[in-house]
Formats: structure tokens, C-alpha cells, sequence
């Protein structure tokens, strides 16, 4: 071979592994991105559920049952299991079961989602590397809070039940 045409192979391999490496970094990302869209769909699969839960108890006349809705795991409001859901563990689960699992920490009463991809996922400001949502009690006038937070009463009148974030976190946030 001369040195021109060796030239050329080693140019073409070089190209070729660099639109690689591109390559495989879009297909990161896109995969990262597609794990949010599902987390938030779930997300909003339970709000849709639990609105359901509520019609339900309210055409049963059971309004005085509907605070049991608060200490339920929201998985079970779901018609169908999460295929990737670990289970209820008291406190956070271990590390053991994985990441991209759903999982209900019996101690807060909060649903937890622990990211599979986590490159543009920014933690909350206590460092956890998870989505936690949790069914709060929404009062006449007020915002949404858990049942004893401050002004709220148990006894103060219903607006309505909400899954809201237990943390804040960024996910993709520049988008």
C-alpha cells in the first residue's frame, strides 16, 4: 500500500469513529429523555386515577373515607401494576433493587421513582437522586399541603386530593 492510500483508511476510520461517538450520544440522550416521558406519564396516569378513586367514593356517599386515599400507596389506584415496580419498603429502599424502579417508602407515605439514566438529572436540595410524589389534602383556599402541615386542620373543609412532588427536581431543565 502507499502512503496516500493509507492516509485515506486511517481518515475514513477516523470519521467513522467519530460519527460514532456522536451517534451514541444522541441515542443517550434520547433514551434519558424517553425515561422522563414515562415517569411523568405515570405521574399523570395516578392524578387521573385518583381523581377516578374520589368519584367513586363520592357516588358511594363516602366522603369521610376519602383521607384513607392520602395514606394509600398510589400504585395500587393504578388499573394495571408498573412493570418496574420494587415493592413498599419502610424508608428508602436500598440500593440493591436498582434504578429505574418505582418503589413506596411506607414512612413518608411517598412514591419514589429512582432515575435509570441520570445525566441531566438534577437532584433536590436534600441530594436525592429520586422523584417523590405524595397524595396531599388540598383545604378550602389553601394550596396544596400534607394533612397536619401548618394552618392545615383535619377537620377544614375538602377542596380536593392531589399527587404532588415531595421534592423538587430538574430533569432536562435547559429544554
Amino acid at each position: 500500500m502507499s502512503g496516500r492510500i493509507r492516509f485515506e483508511v486511517v481518515a475514513s476510520l477516523m470519521l467513522v469513529a467519530v460519527l460514532f461517538g456522536v451517534l451514541v450520544e444522541r441515542l443517550l440522550y434520547y433514551e434519558e429523555y424517553a425515561e422522563k416521558t414515562v415517569v411523568e406519564l405515570t405521574i399523570t396516569n395516578m392524578r387521573t386515577s385518583l381523581m377516578l378513586r374520589k368519584a367513586e367514593l363520592m357516588m358511594a356517599v363516602a366522603q369521610g373515607t376519602a383521607t384513607r386515599a392520602l395514606a394509600d400507596n398510589p400504585v395500587t389506584w393504578l388499573p394495571v401494576p408498573l412493570p418496574n415496580y420494587a415493592g413498599e419498603f419502610a424508608g428508602m429502599a436500598s440500593a440493591s433493587i436498582g434504578t429505574g424502579v418505582w418503589y413506596f417508602d411506607t414512612t413518608r407515605r411517598e412514591l419514589a421513582y429512582r432515575p435509570k439514566l441520570t445525566r441531566h438529572f438534577a437532584p433536590a436540595a436534600d441530594g436525592s437522586r429520586e422523584v417523590r410524589i405524595k397524595a396531599v389534602r388540598r383545604l378550602a383556599g389553601q394550596t396544596d399541603r400534607p394533612v397536619g402541615a401548618a394552618g392545615g386542620t383535619a377537620n377544614a373543609p375538602w377542596q380536593g386530593t392531589a399527587l404532588v412532588l415531595a421534592s423538587p427536581y430538574a430533569w432536562f431543565a435547559s429544554l
